[in-house]
């Protein structure tokens, strides 16, 4: 059953996902704070984040998602806000996040969302297997006078 770490200020919004993400098999935490929401990630290791954006606090959002981008790279974050515009999306995005859901939630657009978040990871992880088994971890495959020509100019590098 997957974990879901549920990081937002406000009480009703961790409750409701959390009922609603429990009722559907998956092992749910919270916080509610950015702070709180990196000792969890740390203690617990979830398969997966669900992230406000603003908070209050000297950490928001976009802050913890740095520092999980940081300290798990494979970890998928969705965030969510109700306040939030284009540019925060954007932003967001650009930093790690896997998704961008506008409040209020929808149950279906989190289902959808947190689905297709966990279905990335696992790709990523076969993905990462699959490199390793194949010898393939990061090095140049072929001795073509083309792959030399490469690995020559990588070295002058």
């Amino acid at each position: 059953m997957p974990s879901v770490l549920i990081v937002d200020d406000e009480p009703n919004i961790r409750r409701m996902v959390g009922a609603l993400l429990n009722a559907e098999g998956y092992e749910v935490r919270d916080a509610s704070d950015a702070a709180s929401g990196l000792e969890r990630a740390m203690e617990l290791e979830p398969d997966l984040v669900l992230l406000d954006l603003m908070m209050p606090g000297p950490s928001d959002g976009t802050d913890l998602l740095e520092q999980l981008r940081t300290r798990y790279p494979d970890l998928p974050v969705v965030m969510m806000s109700g306040r939030a515009g284009l540019a925060d999306a954007v932003k967001a995005t650009r930093l790690g996040a896997v998704n961008f859901l506008e409040k209020p939630l929808t149950p279906e657009g989190v289902l959808l969302a947190l689905a297709s978040a966990l279905e990335l990871r696992q790709a990523r992880r076969e993905r990462s297997a699959l490199r390793a088994d194949l010898g393939l971890a990061g090095e140049l495959v072929g001795d073509s006078p083309a792959m030399r020509a490469v690995r020559e100019m990588i070295s002058r590098v």
